[in-house]
């Protein structure tokens, strides 16, 4: 309710329509030109929001800008805000940089937790078909989390299909001195590839975008 008084300028168009902030439950992102209409942007939000009761919470509120526009302090009720290079938004990472480095570091992250916490499972006396659908309902979400906007490279693909080989052998019990070539890995895993999984994540998820209507 709060947003929809905010009275500001329109400062990018996506598909016809003008946007300025972004939001997902209390979770927002103020968008702008330059720090100065920032600065604004947030003493209103923070006037209207007081209005009706609620706080702007400052350790939790950053800012990012681009390399193009000067430096400068931004406050809210005199107290200035962090300045980040990168910051996490629904939990994707995105940085002035603007690189996946960081975010696919994360999500190797997320999928080396996802493999622990089930791993004894997995490692354990249950069917091939219900370990890889196990592994691919766990693993490969945690792993791919957003991977529908990644732009892969070729050395990244290399990173992530190398780490699910490390995580199948590790499920089959075969050392790389068994000399075993990642094609037999997989055939005895019997999971999803990687790579494979996240092409089809990203046609599914231009499917969608390409059904969409106006104003969704």
């Amino acid at each position: 309710m709060v947003m929809r008084q905010m009275n500001w300028k329109s400062v990018i168009n996506i598909n016809r329509e003008q946007l300025n902030y972004i939001r997902f439950v209390d979770d927002s992102v103020l968008i702008t030109e330059n720090t100065i209409k920032l600065q604004k942007m947030l003493q209103d939000l923070n006037t209207k929001s007081s209005q009706v009761g609620l706080k702007i919470n400052h350790s939790k509120t950053k800012f990012l800008w681009s390399d193009t526009l000067a430096k400068a302090q931004i406050t809210i009720k005199g107290e200035q805000m962090e300045e980040v290079e990168q910051y996490v938004y629904l939990g994707q990472e995105i940085n002035k940089l603007h690189n996946q480095e960081g975010e696919l570091s994360r999500r190797k992250k997320a999928g080396w937790c996802a493999f622990n916490s089930i791993k004894d499972v997995l490692q354990g006396k249950i069917n091939k078909a219900t370990c890889a659908s196990l592994f691919t309902s766990t693993v490969l979400p945690a792993m791919l989390y957003g991977s529908e906007t990644w732009s892969l490279m070729k050395t990244e693909k290399q990173q992530l299909s190398a780490m699910e080989r490390v995580m199948e052998r590790r499920i089959l019990g075969i050392s790389i001195c068994n000399q075993i070539p990642n094609e037999g890995i997989i055939h005895k895993s019997g999971v999803q590839d990687v790579i494979v999984e996240s092409r089809h994540s990203k046609m599914q998820w231009a499917g969608r975008i390409a059904r969409l209507t106006d104003n969704q």
